[in-house]
């Protein structure tokens, strides 16, 4: 770090790699952090070998710190699930870094797991108790909870390698935000006022900033109660904005589905009115995914469930094969404001329908359709599909038989925003 001495990363990976061979467990954690963080990005494949050595010697951070490598696919191939169980086996150890990676497992729904927002504030204290302060951090500006540990740890870990080993949702340690949002300023008014009159997107919005919007709404005598639900529920505008339908957020927070009708409402004409700070949405009007029915009918029918879960949609076509569909696809395409093109190794070959993957790529580029590439092979099979669906467009990569890829709904958002600010509008 340059700290008493001439910063020399050279040097520093050469000490840390004559340590591990004398057996220091820290030091053989700390040279594949170095490799994974450091300049040394070469040799950023020891890092997995070098924590897993590690934790074999006794150091239970390493633990963390390989479940970070799965998680971010970084020296290792990515792997949610594999990284949940070393986050369990280090967690059991007592290691408040892994809880708090628990935490975010549940509040994100990421590795297989439900979201669970309740259970992600346990996981949470149970971390701040065991010494993270960033869980404390994300308690009170996540979650709109202030929290106290029950004792004062000292972990042994300064801010920057503390950010090494919990997940975040974009950038690290204290007062990290989501993808995609930036950060809110902090005002000295109170959340009722913040909640009126912050410039802040609503869903940056803590919770009580949600129970300080519901509290001014006019639900009868009974609006306070409603209002508070709204806390008890940990509703927080991350999860505000991705209510769809009142049955949904009635169950969630507990109060009638008439009071929650007014809430949507209310909220929906909020971001109509502060429409810089809203989210487009996708309709099945707005957004065709073309796909080869025959390899990605599976993987299709996820991503509209996902799709749905965050109160977005897009349309698939329903027509059973052989059917005469070429006047019902050009009609969509045509309307279309976003194509999301499943990306399969036989993806634009010719079919023995009147319309095939073909003929819907043909129109996409012909008519300079925007889309999105989901890359589900190695190569295509079709010539024409390689020369129209280069590398340079960009894509994301989900391979058939992989787990849900955690950022595609976010990048089909910023996505399909991007594509609406281009074109002046924002659908409500």
């Amino acid at each position: 770090n340059g700290e008493g001495v001439s910063k020399d990363e050279a040097k520093a990976a050469q000490l840390y790699q004559q340590a591990m061979e004398t057996g220091k467990a820290c030091a053989t954690g700390l040279q594949g952090s170095y490799c994974q963080h450091g300049q040394v990005r070469e040799d950023v494949e020891k890092n997995a070998s070098s924590y897993e050595k590690a934790n074999e010697m006794g150091d239970t951070y390493s633990e963390v710190r390989r479940g970070i490598c799965y998680y971010r696919g970084e020296g290792v191939v990515k792997d949610e699930k594999e990284a949940l169980a070393l986050f369990q086996q280090a967690a059991a150890e007592g290691v408040g870094y892994a809880l708090h990676n628990l935490g975010f497992y549940h509040e994100y729904g990421r590795g297989g797991i439900e979201v669970n927002r309740e259970k992600a504030v346990e996981y949470y204290k149970k971390a701040a108790d065991e010494g993270s302060r960033i869980s404390t951090t994300t308690l009170k500006e996540r979650h709109g909870v202030e929290y106290t540990p029950s004792s004062v740890k000292y972990t042994g870990c300064h801010a920057d390698e503390e950010s090494q080993l919990v997940l975040q949702p974009e950038g690290e340690g204290e007062g990290a935000v989501e993808p995609g949002r930036k950060k809110r300023k902090r005002t000295h008014s109170s959340d009722r006022d913040a909640a009126e009159s912050s410039p802040s997107r609503m869903e940056d919005w803590t919770v009580s900033e949600v129970v300080a919007f519901v509290s001014k709404l006019d639900m009868g005598p009974k609006t306070a109660d409603f209002a508070a639900k709204f806390g008890d529920a940990i509703i927080s505008g991350h999860h505000f904005v991705k209510y769809a339908c009142e049955e949904e957020l009635a169950g969630d927070v507990g109060i009638p589905p008439r009071a929650a009708s007014i809430v949507l409402r209310q909220r929906d004409a909020y971001l109509k009115k502060n429409k810089k700070g809203s989210r487009s949405k996708m309709t099945m009007d707005s957004v065709f995914i073309s796909l080869r029915f025959g390899e990605a009918k599976e993987e299709t029918e996820q991503l509209r469930e996902e799709l749905r879960k965050c109160g977005h949609d897009a349309y698939i076509c329903e027509v059973a094969p052989g059917g005469n569909i070429e006047e019902l696809i050009i009609d969509r395409l045509n309307a279309a404001k976003l194509v999301i093109i499943m990306g399969t190794e036989t993806y634009g070959v010719p079919g023995t329908n009147t319309f095939s993957t073909r003929q819907e790529l043909s129109f996409i580029m012909q008519e300079k359709k925007p889309f999105f590439l989901i890359k589900m092979c190695d190569r295509f099979q079709d010539p024409y599909a390689r020369f129209k669906l280069t590398d340079a467009f960009g894509y994301l990569l989900w391979e058939k038989g992989t787990p849900f890829p955690p950022d595609l709904i976010q990048k089909l958002e910023e996505k399909f925003s991007s594509v609406c600010r281009d074109e002046g509008n924002t659908m409500d």
